[in-house]
C-alpha cells in the first residue's frame, strides 16, 4: 500500500509562495505568505494608527475644533440670512453653491453630532429650495417625506422605515421636524432594539452550536497538534509557563509570550500558535497528512476573511477613519510633520470663516458678499 504522503511545516513556512499553485503543498504555502502579509499589515495599521492618534491630538484637535465651531457659527449666519434676503437668481445660485460647500465639510467631519451639523439639515434643506422654481404644496410635502425617509433610513439600517408609521404620523412629522426625533424614539427605536437582540441571541446561538460541533468532532478525532488549536496551546503552555523559570527577565519574557499564546487560543489564530510553536520546539517534526492539510487550507483561508474584517474594525469607527484618512499615506516622522501641516491649513480655513462672519450683519451684507461672485 502506498504510503500517504506527508507535508512538513518547513516547507510551508519557508517555501516560497508560486503564482499558479498546482497542488496542496503550493496553495499552504501561498496561503501561509499572504496570512504572513496581512498580519503585518494589521501591526502596521495599529502602530499607525496609534501614532495618528497622538499627533492628532497634540496639533490638529484643539485648532480643528475651533474651526468647526466657527464654520457651524457661519452656517447658522447664512442660512439665518438667507431667509429673509430678496436675492436675484444668479445671487441665490451663488448662496446656494456656498452653502452646500460649507455643509458638507460640516456633515463630513467628526463633528456631525457633537457640535449640531445634523440638527442644521432641515434648515438647510429649505434654505436651499427657497426662490427655487415655484412647487405645488403636494409636490414639496412629498420631497419632505422622502428626505425624512431617507434619515430614518440611515439612522435605523431599517429599509421598509415607510410602513411603521401611520398616514397621520407622517403628516406630523412632514408638518414639524422636531416630530422626526419623537416618533423615531416612539416608534422605531424599540423595533431597533428587538432587532439588535435577536441578532445577538442568534449570533450567541451559532457560536453555541459551532463549539458543539467541534467539540463533537474533537471527541472522535485523532487530529494531529498542528491543526488542533487547543494541542498547540496546551504544549505551548507546559513548556512556556513563566513559572517554570526561577530568571526574572525570562519570567517577564514568557509572560508576554503566554499572553500572545492566549490571545491566539481564543482567536483560533492557527498561525501565530503554529509559529511560536516552531520557535520553541522542533518545527521539523510539524507535519500534516493529506486530510489535514486541507484543514490547514481551510482555517488559513478564514484567517485571511478575519484579518481583512480586522482590519475594517482597526479604522472602523468614525472618529478613527477620520484620522486615518487625514493622514493616509504618512508614516513615522511623516505623521508628525503632517499634523502640524494640516493644523497650520486649519488655522486658516478658521480665520477665512471668521473674516466672513464678521462680514454678515444683515441682508444687505449678505446680498453685497454673493455680489462679488455673480
Amino acid at each position: 500500500m502506498k504510503d500517504e504522503k506527508v507535508i512538513l511545516f518547513q516547507k510551508i513556512q519557508k517555501g516560497k509562495p508560486k503564482k499558479n499553485p498546482k497542488n496542496i503543498q503550493d496553495h499552504l504555502t501561498s496561503l501561509w505568505a499572504a496570512v504572513h502579509k496581512k498580519k503585518n499589515r494589521n501591526k502596521r495599521i495599529i502602530e499607525e494608527l496609534k501614532r495618528m492618534k497622538v499627533a492628532y491630538g497634540k496639533y490638529l484637535e484643539a485648532p480643528q475644533l475651533s474651526r468647526f465651531k466657527e464654520l457651524y457659527a457661519l452656517l447658522e449666519r447664512l442660512i439665518f440670512l438667507g431667509k429673509g434676503a430678496k436675492m436675484t437668481t444668479k445671487q441665490h445660485e451663488v448662496y446656494q453653491l456656498i452653502l452646500n460647500h460649507f455643509m458638507v465639510e460640516g456633515v463630513q467631519s467628526p463633528f456631525l453630532d457633537t457640535l449640531g451639523f445634523r440638527d442644521l439639515i432641515p434648515n438647510y434643506t429649505m434654505a436651499q429650495e427657497k426662490k427655487t422654481k415655484k412647487k405645488s404644496r403636494k409636490k414639496q410635502r412629498e420631497e419632505r417625506k422622502l428626505e425624512i425617509i431617507e434619515q430614518l433610513k440611515f439612522k435605523s439600517k431599517l429599509t421598509d422605515i415607510e410602513n411603521y408609521f401611520s398616514a397621520e404620523e407622517w403628516n406630523q412629522m412632514i408638518d414639524n421636524p422636531a416630530k422626526v426625533d419623537a416618533l423615531y424614539d416612539k416608534v422605531i427605536s424599540p423595533i431597533v432594539l428587538l432587532k439588535q437582540q435577536e441578532h445577538y441571541q442568534k449570533q450567541a446561538f451559532d457560536e453555541h452550536e459551532a463549539k458543539e460541533k467541534g467539540h463533537d468532532k474533537n471527541a472522535s478525532s485523532t487530529s494531529i497538534s498542528g491543526t488542533s488549536v487547543n494541542s498547540l496551546y496546551k504544549q505551548l503552555a507546559k513548556k512556556l509557563h513563566p513559572d517554570l523559570t526561577q530568571n526574572e527577565e525570562e519570567k517577564i519574557h514568557r509572560t508576554a509570550l503566554m499572553s500572545e499564546v492566549t490571545t491566539a487560543k481564543e482567536k483560533k489564530d492557527i498561525f501565530t500558535l503554529l509559529e511560536i510553536y516552531g520557535q520553541n520546539f522542533d518545527d521539523s517534526a510539524i507535519s500534516f497528512k493529506e486530510d489535514e492539510s486541507e484543514k490547514l487550507k481551510t482555517m488559513l483561508e478564514k484567517q485571511l476573511e478575519e484579518l481583512d474584517i480586522e482590519k475594517d474594525e482597526l479604522i472602523g469607527g468614525p472618529m478613527e477613519q477620520y484620522i486615518y484618512t487625514l493622514f493616509t499615506g504618512k508614516s513615522g516622522s511623516g505623521i508628525d510633520r503632517e499634523g502640524r501641516h494640516l493644523a497650520a491649513q486649519e488655522k486658516s480655513k478658521q480665520e477665512n470663516y471668521t473674516k466672513i462672519l464678521h462680514s454678515l450683519n444683515d441682508e444687505v451684507d449678505l446680498k453685497s458678499f454673493l455680489q462679488q461672485w455673480v
